[in-house]
């Protein structure tokens, strides 16, 4: 998959991921009426650009149930009302070509269907590597953005995810960061997404199950967004409200780039002063139970939660760190302590200082606010 570039007046061929080909080819694939009549669909009277009603090509449709539409975000999206299977534009295009197995042969029809030549796969080009992320990040940031929106307020939609919080003392916290509950009956938020949202991208942001008009993970029903120091959503971190396991999944190919609280803390540090503490703790549940515990003591600090104790300086903002005490308040544990060591050999040099601060009588910083097991709490 290949297009070009013109820098310095030269002109390249450069090659282009196998996401961003395929999100190209559907934001150029977008006339409806004209999409099925190259692929050989037989559309029911009535149907025009931006809506038409096909016989279903995943079952035996005797009358047309399946519609094919322009969603709200202004690609196609593909919906039978009989058997219930889901599709954008490019797996209409893998159905009728029988090329559901193939990616590779799905993009280069749909690149002739285009007439987008320079989108067609090319033999140098590797299929999606194992670590590139299921879907762009704007298509990421979009859909969970939407999802968030679309819960609404966890008192009214989620009452069972609020208690949870406010049995960890965490409630206000967690709301005004945006934390939403799902709410137990998802159906009308599958319906609400599946109208603005293409399938494909729903499941590479990990919102939808893969094949399934169902929520992924829908029993990890706390939402926590995890931010870039632009306010931007790169990952999204759920957890289940009780003992099962996994305690927390995350989408596919994802994980957060930068500390939980990044977007808050430039703004936060220049409006508590020079003598602002940095805060380091592990997780985003700890970081605000932490946060109550700062404001109950009225500390002049800023805390930031590590996204993992194996991984605990990805995304650290040396630039804000600078000349600056850093508390090492991380989980009183084997994996707490080789985290701040890592954390005081990455930023020996940049911070002022360093403090480590051990939460009494427990864990961590939520065991200690909310009391209970490490199974409960942790």
């Amino acid at each position: 998959m290949a297009t070009y570039q013109t820098k310095n007046g030269v002109r390249r061929l450069v090659s282009l991921a196998p996401h961003d080909v395929a999100r190209q080819l559907r934001e150029r694939l977008t006339n409806v009426s004209d999409l099925c009549g190259k692929l050989g669909l037989k559309v029911a009277r009535g149907s025009n650009a931006q809506k038409a009603t096909i016989c279903c090509p995943w079952h035996e449709d005797r009358t047309p149930s399946c519609s094919v539409r322009v969603a709200k975000d202004g690609t196609i999206a593909v919906r039978c009302h009989g058997c219930g299977k889901t599709a954008d534009a490019l797996g209409l295009i893998a159905k009728v070509h029988d090329s559901e197995t193939n990616f590779r042969e799905t993009l280069r029809i749909a690149a002739e269907l285009a007439n987008a030549p320079s989108l067609a796969p090319t033999e140098h080009v590797a299929e999606r590597q194992a670590d590139e992320p299921v879907c762009s990040n704007t298509d990421f940031e979009r859909a969970w953005s939407f999802t968030i929106e679309a819960c609404g307020h966890m008192r009214t939609a989620a009452p069972h995810v609020a208690e949870y919080l406010l049995g960890r003392g965490i409630y206000a916290d967690a709301e005004a960061v945006g934390c939403v509950g799902l709410p137990r009956d998802t159906r009308p938020l599958v319906k609400a997404l599946l109208s603005t949202f293409s399938r494909s991208v729903l499941e590479g942001a990990g919102v939808l199950r893969p094949g399934h008009d169902a929520i992924d993970w829908s029993d990890h029903s706390l939402v926590i967004p995890w931010r870039d120091p632009y306010g931007r959503i790169n990952c999204v971190q759920r957890r289940c409200l009780d003992s099962r396991t996994p305690k927390y999944v995350l989408p596919p190919k994802r994980s957060p780039r930068y500390p939980f609280g990044i977007e808050y803390a430039k703004a936060a540090l220049e409006y508590e002063g020079p003598t602002a503490e940095i805060v380091f703790v592990e997780g985003a549940l700890d970081a605000l139970a932490r946060r109550r515990v700062a404001r109950e003591r009225d500390e002049r600090a800023v805390i930031l939660g590590v996204f993992s104790a194996s991984a605990p300086t990805a995304g650290l903002p040396l630039d804000l760190i600078r000349g600056r005490v850093v508390n090492l308040a991380l989980d009183v544990d084997a994996a707490g302590e080789k985290a701040c060591a890592q954390i005081y050999h990455s930023l020996k040099g940049v911070a002022l200082r360093f403090v480590r601060e051990k939460v009494t009588g427990a864990k961590d910083w939520g065991q200690a606010l909310a009391g209970g097991s490490d199974e409960e709490r942790g």
